[in-house]
């Protein structure tokens, strides 16, 4: 029996899909995926999508700088959170999710911190809120966000 698992990879000179279906703009498929067509028009079937979702967001938790606004969506909804039950977390109001998920103002250190370690956690992992700290470089502008690009392998369980 074996199960998938996907891992994030430098840039692939391969085929590669774009993959906004997860709402972030910069997530590339590097295999893992199948484009056919469909009566509709091209389609594309993605392999574990589970699995791709949960290497995703443990690539947003462990990167230095500050959660954009897709990343705090995205960390949201896998955790099956809505704006308000993050908000109801954070001791925050629904509106001030709203305003970081569109970008009207940055996250706050503690707010990102908090965030990063609830979607650790969620992954039934234990998060180290010290380390998570010392990885950030919060900075009043974030850079623009580069192409990830996660490619799909089996393995053996």
């Amino acid at each position: 029996m074996s199960s998938q698992e996907w891992r994030q990879v430098e840039a692939s000179g391969g085929d590669t899909f774009h993959y906004t279906s997860c709402g972030l703009p910069n997530i590339y498929l590097a295999g893992g995926f199948t484009r056919h067509k469909t009566n509709y028009g091209d389609g594309v079937s993605i392999v574990a999508v589970e699995e791709l979702h949960r290497a995703i967001g443990e690539s947003i938790i462990c990167s230095q700088e500050s959660l954009s606004g897709p990343e705090i969506r995205f960390l949201r909804k896998e955790m099956k959170l809505t704006q308000e039950g993050l908000a109801e977390f954070l001791k925050l109001q629904a509106q001030q999710i709203a305003r970081w998920e569109k970008e009207e103002c940055s996250i706050p250190g503690p707010a990102d911190i908090l965030i990063r370690a609830s979607y650790k956690q969620y992954l039934g992992k234990q998060p180290n809120l010290k380390k998570i700290s010392e990885r950030l470089q919060h900075s009043a502008s974030r850079p623009e966000s580069k192409p990830v690009f996660f490619e799909q392998m089996q393995k053996a369980a």
